[in-house]
């Protein structure tokens, strides 16, 4: 390989190949979740939002002062099976967050439960009805006043559907750079480069970052951020500890996360496969 002198002009043709490569080397394997506004759903269904299946005898999920939770997702997965063998084919996963201002995470300990939860009902009662569950004084998201100070992404309830996708890496992950920086000395036979934007133009820059511009709500594959990922930002969450995506929902018309932003739900691959929900990693951010 050759050095890099400070002045190495990459062409339109260069940053194709570039991006080109970066897509073959990080394709992997993701689930859209697509949502459609739902009106008579049941305790049982797969959905954003909505009332929760819950029986009287487990503990409901509250915050530290005691309030309880309001379901933000729901998956049945022999309802709405997912093609990976790490998820579990019965069941059902809950995700729940606070209604305070910051909708429950904890900025300084991410992995703190204490304003979310993840539940994992292994065994279902189909005989539990509606009407049992509001009469423990759940509520729904669709019970709360966002004219109020009780804060949600979202108060109506939709249904969703999952598709099988193949998605590369997003720019705005902790391992886009160094990729990108890995591509470049591939292709530019260089391999003393240690910044990998230094050397692309702002206008080629935009290109790239839009080219892997990620986003939506998805299971597994890459998490998109508006601002960056938590995961490299402090000491304790880096490495693999939590490499998986478990849940992310993205700001899409009457979602919203504070100004336009995207909730992230973050697990260990082994924790997943052994069906323990006790260590997760909640974050959400925006513009």
């Amino acid at each position: 390989m050759s050095e890099y002198n400070g002045n190495t002009e990459i062409d339109k043709a260069t940053v194709d190949l570039i991006i080109k490569k970066i897509k073959e080397k990080t394709m992997t394997k993701t689930i859209k979740i697509i949502e459609n506004e739902g009106i008579n759903l049941s305790i049982f269904d797969s959905k954003f939002g909505g009332l929760p299946y819950w029986e009287e005898k487990d503990e409901y999920p509250t915050d530290e002062n005691g309030e309880g939770l309001i379901l933000l997702a729901q998956i049945n997965f022999e309802r709405t099976p997912i093609n990976d063998n790490r998820f579990p084919k019965t069941g059902i996963l809950q995700f729940f967050i606070g209604t305070n201002d910051i909708m429950g995470v904890d900025f300084d300990k991410l992995n703190n439960q204490k304003g979310f939860r993840v539940v994992y009902h292994e065994n279902i009662n189909n005989n539990l009805t509606k009407e049992e569950v509001r009469s423990q004084g759940i509520r729904a998201n669709t019970d709360l006043d966002g004219a109020s100070e009780e804060y949600f992404p979202f108060y109506k309830q939709y249904e969703i559907e999952l598709e099988d996708a193949i998605e590369p890496i997003s720019s705005a992950t902790n391992k886009f750079e160094d990729i990108l920086l890995e591509v470049e000395k591939e292709v530019l036979g260089i391999d003393n480069i240690t910044e990998p934007w230094s050397i692309i133009e702002d206008e080629d820059a935009d290109h790239i970052n839009d080219e892997f511009y990620i986003c939506g709500h998805r299971i597994l594959g890459y998490p998109f951020f508006t601002q960056w990922d938590p995961r490299e930002k402090d000491d304790t969450y880096k490495g693999k500890k939590y490499d998986t995506l478990l849940l992310q929902i993205d700001s899409v018309g009457d979602i919203l996360w504070g100004d336009s932003g995207v909730g992230n739900f973050f697990i260990n691959e082994q924790d997943l496969i052994n069906k323990e929900f006790s260590d997760v990693l909640y974050t959400w951010d925006c513009y």
